[in-house]
């Protein structure tokens, strides 16, 4: 588990049960892709060239698919978000917080 983890194709977190006990198992085209892309030492190149024949003649796209693999540890970075720099709420004094029209009927304000 821990060399499937050190590959990238799992990710392991821990748990009640222990280390392995929530597992994410990754796409193992995306990662002998991207290992074969990163010239990783013991990816033989024929063995590469056959899965990725294979996969095409059974329509396996994926193989083809740009995918991008964090490193191991590596915590994703949080998308910024935009915050407005100030809210400015405007009251209708005529009109009351749950929309009511104040200026006649039975909610009207009297003086």
């Amino acid at each position: 588990m821990q060399s499937l983890h050190k590959l990238h194709f799992i990710d392991i977190k821990l748990g009640k049960s222990g280390q392995f006990s929530h597992v994410l198992i990754c796409n193992p085209h995306w990662i002998i892709r991207w290992h074969q892309e990163q010239k990783t030492p013991g990816l033989v190149e024929a063995n590469f060239n056959a899965l990725l024949g294979r996969a095409l003649d059974i329509g396996a796209n994926d193989m083809l698919d740009t995918v991008a693999i964090p490193a191991v540890g590596v915590p994703p970075t949080p998308a910024q978000a935009t915050l407005p720099t100030a809210c400015v709420t405007v009251q209708n004094p005529k009109i009351s917080a749950r929309g009511r029209d104040l200026t006649y009927g039975p909610y009207a304000k009297v003086g």
